[in-house]
């Protein structure tokens, strides 16, 4: 009996917390390292872009709106994205959530 209680509480639609979905603007290269990082905890999007364009940008879904979370060069290095990233998407999440 305490399996089956378990296994309800595990399972509850009230306890699942849904993946946040990130939309990925970057060069394929970018795109597959970034991917790769975050699809753990995101529901992970991509619109690819060329080689050319100058600027980088993740956005977020967060309570139905998009948001824009970070923008970043092509050139830049995977680890200050990723930073750069998470520090933004907690800000950003704790000042939609004040309001």
């Amino acid at each position: 009996m305490i399996s089956i209680v378990a296994l309800i509480l595990i399972y509850s639609p009230s306890s699942c917390i849904p993946m946040q979905r990130i939309l990925i603007y970057a060069p394929a290269e970018i795109v597959v390292k970034l991917q790769e990082k975050l699809r753990y905890q995101y529901d992970v999007e991509v619109e690819l872009l060329s080689n050319h364009e100058s600027m980088c940008k993740i956005d977020a879904k967060i309570q139905g709106n998009w948001h824009t979370i970070c923008r970043f060069a092509p050139d830049e290095n995977i680890k200050d994205i990723l930073t750069m990233f998470k520090v933004n998407y907690d800000l950003k999440l704790n000042k939609i959530k004040k309001n």
